[in-house]
């Protein structure tokens, strides 16, 4: 029988995760927090490890299939080792793998290792050069402010957004309640019709809006030339 306990085996695979799998640092951490001169072998390790990983618990065989419901001390350890391991699997699937029911996993998430599930940020990929671009714009700016003190107002910010004029249909909002599927099809057209709006603001006014559009009142597209003469009309 295994010398190691639940809650033990647990801490083991915890600390190899956060160890970033490493099998020294591993058993020279648990030699430190259990204040001992043994450590579990290398084998031991991975086996907790690949136990974990294949069945998503490291209770003896006898006991794997059991529920379990509780917020022990042995179940906190499992969730926080599963989520150090991979931080973006599902509450669902992370259920499954660990045997522990959604209502128990998103309380000890939320309760005991006070975890909070942020989402990813979009942002635009910045080149090499461009950060030596950004801190070189700054200086620039904050040098004409000092010799300009109306600067700041002279600045205009702007931007274009597109407009479609066909209606769209979201359809996480949208349900029928009926005792059998209606089968209603909204149609759309592969290419929709839209519109571009520019607009800029600065300090002492609001200029435009304009659209891109040609004398007959027709969309036309947005490319350089249409842009350029867009804002010597504006100006």
């Amino acid at each position: 029988m295994d010398r190691y306990t639940p809650k033990e085996r647990a801490e083991i695979v915890q600390l190899y995760t956060q160890k970033k799998f490493s099998i020294v640092q591993t058993q020279r951490e648990y030699r430190k927090i259990k204040k001992v001169k043994t450590a579990p072998t290398d084998v031991t390790i991975r086996r907790f490890y690949a136990k974990f990983i294949d069945h998503g618990n490291l209770n003896d065989a006898s006991h794997a299939s059991r529920m379990r419901t509780s917020r022990s001390d042995e179940n906190i350890a499992l969730v926080q080792a599963s989520v150090d391991a991979t931080p973006t699997t599902s509450t669902k699937r992370r259920s499954k793998e660990l045997n522990i029911p959604e209502t128990t996993l998103r309380r000890i998430i939320r309760i005991d290792l006070k975890l909070f599930p942020y989402k990813i940020q979009m942002a635009h990929k910045l080149n090499p050069a461009d950060y030596v671009r950004r801190v070189n714009y700054g200086k620039w700016a904050v040098e004409m402010a000092r010799n300009q003190s109306d600067f700041w107002q002279k600045i205009i910010m702007s931007d274009e957004a597109h407009f479609s004029l066909s209606g769209g249909v979201n359809k996480q909002n949208c349900r029928f309640y009926a005792t059998e599927n209606p089968q209603i099809i909204h149609e759309k057209p592969l290419y929709e019709q839209k519109v571009t709006v520019w607009c800029g603001i600065c300090a002492t006014m609001i200029i435009g809006p304009y659209f891109f559009e040609n004398g007959a009142g027709a969309i036309e597209t947005f490319n350089g030339d249409r842009y350029r003469a867009m804002i010597t009309d504006c100006s």
